[in-house]
């Protein structure tokens, strides 16, 4: 009876935890958030981040404190609790006003306009996807990530993001 109990916990506790190594794909894809995703999220991932909350557009942005890719992107994650929305969100430097850039990812290269929000989406997925896959990637032949330590703080980030979102 005692090894019953045992593989019943055994299962329950797998079956509870989300798969940290699946790829996303552009279809799953999703900005919406429910009540128990945010409150997950603030309960348990919040402490993490640095919170810059603007209470008059009803949002609250989130950062990892001096975290940028290639010293160019600081990734963010925005949450509008007015909408249940969250988006996924790359800040760029002040001085560079480009908004078009193009990444190599192990000689296939992706171009991304930053101006559109669903493109911002689909970078991360391309950049959490590579991550998960281990591939070199470059933005004007400097590394996105400069250490394994960068790459797992991205991956964290974006899993963080996708668990408000109810994708896993």
């Amino acid at each position: 009876m005692k090894w019953q109990i045992q593989l019943v916990m055994m299962i329950m506790l797998v079956s509870c935890h989300p798969d940290k190594n699946k790829t996303i794909s552009r279809d799953e894809l999703s900005f919406k958030t429910s009540d128990a995703s945010e409150l997950y999220f603030k309960n348990v991932r919040q402490s993490d981040y640095h919170i810059e909350e603007r209470p008059e557009a009803g949002m609250n942005i989130f950062r990892l404190e001096e975290f940028t890719l290639a010293g160019k992107l600081q990734p963010a994650i925005i949450i509008n609790w007015r909408n249940d929305m969250a988006f996924f969100y790359f800040e760029q430097e002040s001085d560079t006003q480009e908004s078009d850039f193009e990444i190599d990812f192990q000689g296939e290269k992706a171009s991304f306009d930053l101006s559109n929000q669903k493109n911002h989406a689909e970078l991360a997925r391309q950049l959490y996807n590579a991550v998960l896959e281990n591939k070199d990637m470059k933005v004007l032949d400097e590394v996105v990530f400069g250490s394994a330590e960068e790459r797992e703080t991205f991956r964290r980030m974006y899993f963080d993001y996708l668990r408000l979102v109810d994708i896993r």
